[in-house]
């Protein structure tokens, strides 16, 4: 039996006045949102979660550039985990410069982390500290803008990769996905 999302919302069948309070609400466990500029006469995004039962994978499609916003992680004791984020401003399957220009960051959740944002498409994976043991702490070093080449290429290549083969993936089959993608971040990251 294939699972395909853990959880799906998305803001089209919601009046366009609503949409944005809706979408933030539903971001409000991680991040704190608000739009820059005069409010846009909607927000039209989605959001899908894969809870692989170790990792979460996190797919939102968004406006974009017509709806620029400000966020803010909330730091939260629950909430010590790292996030790798890989946001386009256009097509996901372009990199480079122009309109599929891609941007990978890695960060803990635990630190306070602002920032604006009018991408179209965000992978969030995020990783629990204790999934390390005593890798941990050299994780903490990563912090920031990760290079789109060599190894930061790699792991922003698997993100597209992960997204686009997840929903066809047996979810007794997740653990070990789980363990690949660890062995990758680490790999690549430490």
């Amino acid at each position: 039996m294939v699972i395909k999302t853990v959880m799906n919302f998305s803001t089209s069948d919601l009046l366009p006045r609503d949409q944005f309070d809706a979408w933030r609400s539903v971001m409000a466990p991680v991040i704190d949102l608000e739009l820059v500029g005069q409010k846009s006469k909607g927000f039209d995004a989605e959001l899908d979660v894969w809870n692989l039962g170790g990792m979460t994978l996190t797919r939102a499609i968004m406006p974009g550039a017509v709806s620029p916003r400000r966020w803010r992680h909330l730091t939260r004791d629950p909430m010590d985990h790292w996030c790798l984020v890989l946001a386009h401003a256009g097509d996901p399957a372009k990199t480079g410069s122009g309109p599929g220009k891609r941007y990978l960051g890695f960060r803990s959740l635990a630190r306070p982390f602002e920032g604006f944002a009018d991408d179209t498409h965000v992978l969030t994976l995020f990783i629990p500290r204790d999934l390390f043991g005593g890798d941990a702490s050299a994780f903490d070093l990563v912090e920031g803008e990760l290079p789109d080449t060599g190894v930061g290429g790699l792991v922003a290549d698997y993100l597209l990769m992960l997204e686009k083969r997840l929903p066809m993936v047996d979810v007794d089959r997740w653990p070990s996905i789980v363990a690949a993608t660890r062995s990758l971040i680490a790999a690549c990251l430490i």
